[in-house]
């Protein structure tokens, strides 16, 4: 191998390098709060502690994988405390010495369509779980977490088991 196809080489190994880095870091910023409904804030100091596990199965209802999920950014806002308010509460207690309650939901995604209308692909990469609710006609999200990407294909399914602790005082 001479050294001009050497340093082509190694330069185009630098350049997939450098290349994923930054299409990784602009997908990351893009699911990080931009193009929702609300602004996103984040959860770490506010008075809710929100988790999921996301069970995978494909077409013939095998489970193919199992994602746990840390809420990172919640939506600020009254209606979310309503929304919590509506669903029932699972447990009350002490966590950290202050009084918190539990509440639990179970939410489903059935993948039985195109992911791209134009191309029809047949599987997508997931990298954020969203529990969301509709409020007068108007859809939102209230909790967001990132994970790390897994694929579906079309035929699968996704259910989310999530986890909401909100402080009570």
């Amino acid at each position: 191998m001479t050294c001009k196809m050497k340093q082509i080489e190694i330069f185009g190994i630098v350049f997939l390098i450098c290349t994923s880095f930054f299409i990784s870091n602009a997908f990351a910023a893009a699911v990080e709060g931009k193009g929702t409904t609300e602004a996103l804030e984040k959860i770490d100091k506010s008075k809710y502690l929100a988790q999921a596990l996301t069970i995978h199965r494909n077409a013939n209802g095998d489970i193919i994988g199992a994602t746990q999920i840390d809420a990172t950014r919640y939506l600020n806002h009254p209606m979310l405390d309503k929304y919590l308010d509506f669903l029932p509460t699972v447990k009350t207690g002490i966590m950290n010495q202050k009084q918190v309650e539990l509440k639990q939901l179970t939410w489903t995604t059935e993948f039985n369509d195109c992911f791209q209308k134009i191309t029809c692909q047949d599987y997508m990469y997931s990298f954020v779980t969203i529990l969301g609710m509709s409020y007068q006609d108007k859809s939102y999200e209230v909790f967001r977490g990132l994970n790390h990407g897994h694929m579906v294909k079309v035929g699968d399914s996704a259910t989310s088991y999530w986890s909401v602790f909100r402080i009570l005082n």
